[in-house]
């Protein structure tokens, strides 16, 4: 697939180069996106830059085209996302880069599907670490749906603390925190995985 995109047959992370942690993210109010993105990669630049790390605050264009992502994405020694189907575009990394899937609150089962991809992961040789439990934000997409409405204000707060209130109401509840949420990512808890990501990568030392 790499050769369709003109991008190097086997790529593989150059060691010798400052590492780039790319905080990949979706546009702003869209769900499963970084909603504290800037300030995460800012945090982290900070964190790194003893390392030499370059930190970077990407949003995903929509309208960008699958080479520009292949490119971006070659570039990537750690790369650090909300789990999802974005995911996909790990398969560009180059060989010894790092993922970090960043899992919301509540769906610590997931878990379970991370392990199989850190199987996966490895035999094209990528680094996998999950950043489980993130704190989950309702977006207007699923607070101002009439469903939501619908549920009275003590509800409508437990399903905000990501506690169903009624059994009937599970499914709706679920699509309303996988598909109508943001992620806010603890920046003291980020720093820790990168750590477990600069020392796959040979650049875990001060």
């Amino acid at each position: 697939m790499t050769a369709c995109f003109q991008l190097p047959e086997d790529p593989i992370l150059d060691y010798m180069k400052p590492p780039l942690i790319a905080v990949m993210n979706r546009p702003a109010g869209h769900r499963r996106s970084i909603h504290n993105g800037a300030e995460l990669a800012a945090h982290l630049q900070q964190g790194f830059k003893d390392q030499g790390a370059i930190v970077q605050h990407i949003r995903f264009d929509e309208g960008m085209s699958i080479r520009d992502q292949a490119i971006q994405f070659s570039k990537i020694a750690i790369l650090i996302q909300v789990h999802g189907a974005g995911l996909a575009n790990a398969i560009f990394l180059p060989r010894g880069a790092v993922v970090i899937d960043i899992m919301q609150q509540g769906f610590y089962e997931r878990i379970a599907w991370s392990m199989r991809t850190v199987r996966d992961y490895k035999n094209v040789q990528l680094g996998y670490i999950p950043l489980a439990e993130q704190q989950t934000l309702l977006l207007p997409i699923a607070t101002e749906s009439p469903d939501f409405q619908a549920l009275t204000h003590e509800e409508q707060h437990q399903v905000e603390q990501m506690q169903c209130p009624r059994l009937e109401l599970k499914k709706q509840c679920d699509h309303w925190w996988w598909y109508g949420s943001a992620v806010i990512v603890d920046g003291f808890q980020a720093v820790q995985v990168v750590w477990m990501a600069m020392h796959q990568i040979g650049r875990g030392t001060l």
